[in-house]
């Protein structure tokens, strides 16, 4: 909020919704000395314009992301383009307010029609959910570089409630003796591999520890040269998002457990390519960086696909090493410990209720 009291155009005893008041509580400025310039309270969190602009596009933009089988896009937007409409299914308050904030700021809020890329219409992930899924591997493996994984870096492996926490075989890949009912994104029963991170709150979200855990960590330092193929890596294409392979890889990892499928065959070709891993965004990239990968575009395009910087801040990578890594000396577990949850914090926003 800024200093200048001059500034304030707002405060949230202007507006009905209670979501929407909570929400400019928390970004508003607390001054009970000063005077709305619109109610005339003096009790309200006091915004000014960037600010209130900025409240508006995480209730009613970010708050309304609806995600889809791949991709997602919001189901509100806004911008100072369009005339005033009141919005279907959505509350007579919450309607009252918009109606003041396009008043206040001349930014309407109105339904989205998002372009068609954000929510998975891609020419790669086409081919990949069809019988050209081995072209579209092709084009994905001759696309993304190379690289030796990192020899000064930790990577964490986490293990909960292991039987023997203190036999560095606990964290290799399971032997292949043990019947498993399920596989994660990568690995399957003819693939064997192991999952890291150099990021260990991001271990933890993986692992869907909860605070009734045993959790151990294992410290690992990479022994040999290993060559991994990395699908973070940010390239330059001359084409649309419509065409781009970056973007259906993002996409194809924000996806949940209805993608495993394609991911699976995706890394059992890396694998018979002679690579020894493959670096890939987490799923939790977004939680863990508070990024919104389903609202990255402005004036049409987007961020993810044509921006470096965004696409670096935008993704946490991990690690899965084929084979036994440990067991073959590729890998090395430094140290085993033991991990105490003592906090959790949730950075949350309210949002419509879209009926």
């Amino acid at each position: 909020m800024s200093d200048k009291k001059d500034n304030i155009i707002a405060c949230s005893e202007c507006f009905k919704d209670a979501a929407f008041k909570y929400m400019i509580s928390l970004y508003g400025g607390l001054d009970n000395t000063t005077q709305c310039p619109h109610c005339g309270k003096y009790n309200g969190s006091k915004l000014d314009l960037t600010s209130l602009l900025y409240v508006m596009q995480l209730f009613f933009v970010n708050g309304t992301v609806h995600r889809t089988e791949y991709g997602g896009a919001p189901i509100l937007q806004m911008n100072d383009c369009r005339a005033y409409e009141d919005i279907e299914s959505i509350s007579a308050d919450l309607n009252d307010d918009c109606r003041l904030l396009y008043q206040m700021t001349g930014w309407c809020v109105f339904f989205y029609g998002p372009r068609l890329c954000m929510v998975g219409f891609n020419d790669i992930l086409d081919d990949l959910r069809s019988d050209r899924i081995n072209e579209a591997i092709n084009v994905i493996l001759s696309s993304y570089p190379v690289v030796i994984m990192d020899k000064s870096l930790y990577y964490y492996r986490l293990r909960l409630n292991p039987k023997n926490p203190d036999d560095v075989n606990e964290y290799d890949t399971p032997p292949a003796t043990i019947s498993r009912t399920s596989y994660g994104r990568l690995d399957s029963q003819d693939n064997n591999l192991i999952y890291l991170s150099s990021d260990l709150e991001t271990c933890i979200h993986e692992c869907r520890a909860t605070v009734e855990d045993n959790i151990y960590v294992a410290s690992l330092k990479v022994k040999k040269d290993l060559r991994l193929l990395d699908l973070t890596a940010y390239f330059d294409e001359k084409c649309t998002e419509f065409e781009s392979v970056r973007l259906a890889v993002h996409q194809l990892f924000l996806a949940s457990s209805h993608s495993y499928e394609i991911s699976r065959q995706l890394a059992n070709a890396i694998r018979d390519k002679g690579y020894d891993g493959v670096v890939y965004p987490s799923y939790f990239s977004h939680i863990r960086n508070g990024n919104d990968p389903f609202v990255d575009y402005y004036g049409g395009l987007s961020y993810f696909v044509y921006d470096e910087h965004y696409a670096e801040a935008s993704q946490i990578r991990n690690y899965a090493i084929f084979g036994f890594p440990i067991q073959e000396g590729k890998l090395e577990v430094v140290s085993v410990n033991r991990i105490r949850i003592k906090q959790v914090k949730y950075d949350m926003i309210l949002c419509p209720n879209i009926e």
